[in-house]
């Protein structure tokens, strides 16, 4: 299941303007889903979201200037599984972050900035044995806090990985104005909840300033010295 919510979200291959029509196109897909006879079959509804995606990508593509294709597809279908998910008692599709070192929800850096962010997270995760990854956020739904969210996405990414000190992830909320550095248990034996606090601290006042590239990227190179 997992993996074929992964496979559509990247067969898309353009921008979309994200949630221009939302309500339209989740409505739509609502009144689709309810139409179905057996509404509890996961390949049926994979199908609906799939058209819609494909019929709403032809009605209206639309290219935001200087942002990354393949962030802004995951932004996109990030959000419209999340609105049909609470608008819609009846989709039972999952609401997941497809794996990769950077998702920006909130969509505060540019291409640009991605490329540097996700280089700068592969190599220091190469070279210290830990799966360090951030996510932006605006709403942390299904999830009632950033901890919630923040321990769920770090589990799931995870697992599996090859990197033997564990995982620290990084959720930032620009909406909410939290921050938040979740850490395995090995990972925490070398990112300790000091440690994590003199990170974020560090951070906070590039955030008051807007500055949201430099103090991430500061965070990560002090995250670096520090494990």
């Amino acid at each position: 299941m997992k993996h074929k919510t992964l496979l559509l979200l990247l067969l898309l291959s353009i921008t979309l303007s994200v949630f221009g029509q939302d309500s339209i196109m989740i409505k739509d897909t609502c009144d689709k889903i309810h139409q179905l006879k057996n509404k509890d079959n996961i390949d049926s509804q994979l199908e609906i979201y799939s058209s819609q995606m494909k019929a709403y990508y032809l009605s209206s593509p639309s290219i935001i200037e200087g942002d990354s294709s393949r962030q802004a597809v995951l932004r996109y279908g990030y959000k419209f599984l999340r609105e049909l998910k609470r608008s819609c008692q009846e989709s039972i599709l999952p609401i997941s972050i497809p794996k990769s070192y950077l998702v920006d929800i909130e969509g505060k850096f540019n291409k640009d900035q991605i490329d540097s962010l996700e280089h700068t997270l592969e190599s220091v995760s190469r070279e210290k044995h830990i799966y360090i990854h951030v996510i932006t956020i605006d709403d942390y739904y299904p999830y009632s806090s950033i901890e919630d969210f923040a321990s769920k996405h770090r589990v799931y990414w995870g697992e599996n990985t090859l990197f033997k000190d564990g995982t620290i992830l990084v959720v930032i909320s620009f909406a909410k104005r939290e921050i938040r550095i979740s850490t395995g248990q090995r990972a925490m034996l070398v990112l300790t909840n000091d440690k994590c606090t003199d990170v974020i601290n560090l951070i906070t006042p590039y955030f008051k300033q807007g500055k949201y590239f430099e103090g991430l990227i500061t965070g990560l190179e002090d995250i670096h010295t520090k494990i």
